[in-house]
């Protein structure tokens, strides 16, 4: 992971975006508990694909902590 930040020249307390080619199993599995705010849902189907980032909170099991940048919360795209 370490190298995706210097490749990009990104500092490491600057997160990742995590993509996805399907953003409704992206957004499930990256959910804490699975559960997708009604909110995210509605913006995913009405603005992915697209350069739109939904943040919603991160599943730790699923999300590393350096992905996250130590945060709570993850950003997903499609």
């Amino acid at each position: 992971m370490a190298n995706i930040f210097a490749a990009k020249g990104r500092p490491s307390d600057n997160p990742l975006i995590v993509h996805f080619a399907d953003g409704h199993a992206g957004l499930q599995q990256l959910a804490m508990d699975g559960k997708v705010p009604p909110e995210a849902t509605a913006l995913a189907e009405a603005f992915w694909p697209g350069p739109l980032s939904i943040c919603i909170r991160a599943n730790p099991k699923a999300v590393s902590a350096t992905c996250r940048a130590g945060l709570t919360s993850v950003a997903v795209r499609v």
